[in-house]
């Protein structure tokens, strides 16, 4: 990778590009094709961001219209079309060769700075998971439990996480010298002192008033999942993860597209702070703000590329909105196509 990235660094033109053009063919030619290999996308929402090291990568929104709303009645369909979409287990090699190498190259997690990048949490992408033999989506508890029965309900279900998640990461975690791929689901049971019933009744339980998933997943595979279609089509790494809640995706969407940078704001501030007590002018001040962003926010070589170019797009959105600023009886209004307007309810 590191030869790889030498490679890139002194083409940022050729490599912002590059990463358009895969995309936008992505897009066009695998999720948007009649295949339809995560769902009939109707609309989406896509933001390109810039790693550490100056590369882009992308952030994507996607809503699907045969997706089956989850409920009590509907949760078994639910499970059977996340199942058909997204996977979590190492592809057979003999089956799969090429699958087998995508997923064992780019979609094994590896704890590093970047999961440990909050203090409250040992990886904020939840790595390893938990192994199932089958799809569970968890329930809130009953409304009408008493608090009491409730809050021992959920420590309970936290100290079973816990103590699983512990020995997962010691010994099911394939970047560790302890790592034993002999280890059984009952070796997990009984080393942490719980039985088979009490994990999946602790799996069942959502800790909240949301739904919460965890996808099929052998005892080898606790810290992988991708989707094949995604895989195979972008060759990188890829994932693809339910959204259960409105607030929670909205929220997702706000924070990536209005997303701030700390440091830099926090320079701007602080020569505002200075210019008002040095009591400066309007221009003086103005210069000094100017001073701090230019010497504080960081934009490499590709992002350069990428605000530099009219073609290349840090944000889309699918179905796009277009302002009009014409006169009122000037200004074009579009229509729904005849299908839609055929599938409308009378």
């Amino acid at each position: 990778m590191a030869r790889e990235a030498q490679k890139v660094k002194p083409k940022p033109v050729v490599a912002a590009k590059h990463f358009q053009y895969r995309v936008q063919t992505f897009f066009t030619e695998m999720l948007l094709s009649n295949a339809n290999p995560i769902g009939k996308i109707i609309y989406y929402a896509l933001c390109i961001e810039f790693q550490m090291r100056g590369s882009p990568h992308l952030h994507a929104l996607i809503w699907t219209s045969d997706c089956p709303k989850l409920n009590k009645d509907t949760k078994q369909e639910y499970i059977n079309y996340i199942d058909r979409h997204v996977q979590a287990y190492q592809p057979d090699e003999n089956e799969d060769r090429h699958l087998h190498e995508l997923v064992k190259k780019y979609q094994k997690h590896s704890h590093s700075k970047t999961c440990r990048k909050y203090k409250n949490t040992r990886c904020r992408f939840y790595f390893g998971q938990f192994f199932t033999n089958r799809t569970i989506v968890a329930e809130p508890l009953p409304e009408d439990i008493a608090d009491e029965v409730k809050q021992n309900t959920l420590e309970k279900r936290k100290e079973i996480f816990t103590l699983v998640k512990e020995k997962i990461d010691d010994v099911l975690n394939p970047s560790k010298d302890s790592y034993d791929s002999t280890f059984t689901q009952s070796d997990i049971f009984s080393s942490v002192g719980i039985t088979e019933q009490q994990y999946y009744d602790a799996l069942s339980i959502s800790p909240d008033s949301d739904y919460e998933l965890h996808l099929k997943r052998p005892m080898n595979s606790c810290f992988i999942n991708y989707f094949i279609a995604g895989l195979k089509g972008f060759a990188a790494n890829v994932d693809l993860q339910p959204v259960f809640n409105h607030y929670k995706c909205i929220t997702y969407v706000c924070s990536y597209f209005t997303k701030d940078e700390t440091e830099c704001s926090h320079a701007i501030m602080n020569a505002a702070k200075e210019a008002k007590a040095a009591n400066m002018n309007v221009r003086d001040g103005l210069k000094k703000f100017g001073a701090a962003f230019l010497s504080t926010r960081e934009v490499s070589s590709q992002e350069a590329v990428y605000r530099c170019m009219p073609k290349l797009w840090l944000r889309k959105i699918l179905p796009a909105t277009v302002f009009s600023t014409d006169l009122q009886d000037k200004r074009i209004r579009m229509a729904k196509s005849q299908q839609e307007l055929e599938e409308l309810d009378d």
